[in-house]
């Protein structure tokens, strides 16, 4: 009975290993952290509030204000 639930178990770890249909995906979410944690370390801390004071600006001309 366990060897052959093994042998199942074993049989479905194969399939999902050898499995490449969602590589693309897993590459592109890897490419995506990194490019967040290169632009995070390269862009300095101080540049937050002028972000801010951009969006803040934008939100201003449209007339728009945020849903609390």
């Amino acid at each position: 009975m366990h060897t052959n639930t093994y042998h199942l178990a074993a049989g479905r770890l194969l399939r999902v290993w050898r499995d490449k249909r969602a590589q693309d995906l897993v590459e592109y979410a890897l490419l995506a952290a990194f490019l967040t944690v290169a632009v995070a370390a390269i862009f300095p801390m101080d540049i937050a509030p002028n972000i801010s004071a951009v969006f803040s600006k934008v939100v201003v001309i449209f007339g728009l204000t945020p849903s609390i």
